[in-house]
């Protein structure tokens, strides 16, 4: 593959990560969903409205990141967060 065949897959991949996060805020545990390029981060709360933190104890951080792997999606878990990245190829 020739380098600018390389930028242009990645552009495409960032506008489809970027434009995929859009439906996350109507879920209630989601307080905010922030990124860049090829990172994107959903923030786990117990008030959406005042965006108070989950306490760890429910770990769910680590039970969606399960939850998606058993889909087939690699999420990286982060105390109350969620990182994940699309796959580049």
């Amino acid at each position: 593959m020739e380098r600018d065949e390389y930028v242009a897959m990645f552009v495409r991949s960032a506008l489809i990560l970027r434009s995929s996060s859009t439906p996350w805020g109507k879920y209630p545990i989601v307080g905010d969903v922030r990124g860049s390029h090829f990172m994107m981060c959903i923030e786990n709360v117990a008030n959406p409205e005042t965006k108070e933190l989950l306490p760890e104890q429910p770990n769910i951080g680590k039970r969606i990141a399960d939850h998606c792997q058993e889909r087939g999606v690699i999420v990286r878990p982060f105390a109350p967060f969620n990182v994940m990245s699309p796959p580049w190829f």
